[in-house]
């Protein structure tokens, strides 16, 4: 008899294990309807992860919506309050969310941005505890030596990172964080809401493109997205092909910079700014494209490449950080150097005038997008991470 409850305790531990009955928190400042890539990460990872049987709450502050309890696609959400994003208030959104998961019945408990999460996991009781580096603004931090022993400190209220580009995980470790507890995991990309299928002529007909070549640029305009130096590249591309726009999807505290730059270099005429696009509407615009191009100077793995590749768009992107992960130079788009404003315009100019390398590499991008990053590849990494650590 002894024998029979301890196999089937073995039987029930490894049905635990194998995460059959995982509550899962997503502890996350970035949640729709905020944009952004840890937003659609959080957002597309937690549901898909529900489809697979688990339960997920995702615990949010309601800056971007009403607080309160919800579910979207079967995702319950938790809005605490926050009433602006400074730190007397921050303080009582972290004591309210950390009573709020030591109070839940969770096996794990994943965080998706640096601070306050970093605090919010300080004060709870469960493990373990998983963080997902997403951020550059980790990356910029790192550089300053200054801000080294509060980097190491946060980090070390984590039980394991993950991070969607290698240079994160090189900079975790750089700061003395184990390697053996680091796992790179790209992000990841719905691939049948992003298809090949999907017809532009609505995004075309409403920018009056007609019949010129689109430039898609799909980033937020702040500096470490690098879009001034397109903007920099765009003479040289006129020089040689003439018939083209670019639009640029996104906002931010660069656009003033980037729109006097395009006035000094008389190009405003090729350049839409389009403005934050609704993430329902975003597939519309890569199906109107006929390039995309990520001139970033830091990135993790571009949940926007990704979206464009499944989309059949071939990419430009410059060769840092996560980029090289998803572009295969020459097979599925083009590498270029950062802050290179004339090897940008050779990489666009080379798929302008060469339509059937660019459908090549939109081929190749797509099959690509869905072998290795598809949100259920994804989700099914990240949950051997979570049942390695349990």
């Amino acid at each position: 008899m002894f024998y029979f409850y301890k196999y089937l305790l073995f039987i029930i531990i490894n049905l635990y294990l194998l995460g059959i009955v995982m509550h899962i928190v997503m502890a996350t400042h970035d949640f729709p309807p905020k944009t952004g890539g840890i937003s659609s990460h959080v957002y597309d990872l937690s549901r898909t992860m529900v489809s697979m049987g688990h339960e997920v709450t995702v615990i949010t502050p309601d800056i971007w919506a009403n607080k309160g309890k919800g579910k979207i696609e079967g995702l319950n959400t938790i809005r605490l309050h926050r009433a602006t994003a400074h730190w007397p208030s921050a303080m009582l959104y972290i004591i309210r969310a950390s009573r709020l998961i030591n109070a839940l019945k969770v096996d794990i408990v994943h965080y998706h941005n640096l601070l306050p999460e970093a605090l919010i996991s300080k004060l709870t009781k469960h493990r373990p505890r998983i963080f997902t580096a997403h951020e550059s603004r980790f990356l910029k931090m790192a550089e300053k030596r200054y801000n080294h022993l509060l980097l190491r400190w946060l980090l070390h209220h984590y039980d394991f990172i993950i991070a969607p580009s290698q240079e994160l995980i090189n900079t975790a470790s750089s700061l003395g964080f184990p390697s053996k507890r680091t796992m790179f995991i790209p992000n990841g990309v719905d691939d049948k809401k992003f298809n090949p299928e999907i017809d532009g002529t609505r995004i075309r007909r409403k920018y009056k493109i007609g019949n010129k070549k689109l430039i898609l640029v799909p980033r937020r305009l702040v500096e470490k997205n690098g879009v001034v130096y397109l903007v920099r590249a765009i003479p040289e591309i006129r020089k040689h092909y003439k018939n083209f726009k670019v639009l640029i999807a996104g906002d931010g505290p660069e656009r003033s910079r980037i729109q006097k730059e395009a006035l000094r270099l008389n190009i405003l005429q090729h350049i839409i700014f389009a403005g934050n696009i609704d993430y329902e509407e975003m597939p519309f615009y890569y199906a109107a494209a006929n390039i995309v191009v990520l001139p970033s100077l830091k990135e993790a793995t571009s949940i926007a490449g990704l979206e464009a590749m499944a989309c059949g768009k071939p990419l430009v992107g410059t060769n840092v950080g996560g980029i090289p992960a998803i572009i295969d130079n020459n097979e599925t788009g083009l590498l270029v150097p950062p802050r290179d404003p004339h090897s940008l315009a050779e990489a666009v100019i080379k798929l302008l005038i060469d339509n059937k390398l660019s459908l090549f590499f939109g081929r190749k991008g797509r099959q690509k997008a869905i072998k290795e990053f598809s949100w259920k590849v994804i989700a099914k990494r990240t949950l051997e991470v979570y049942k390695r650590c349990i």
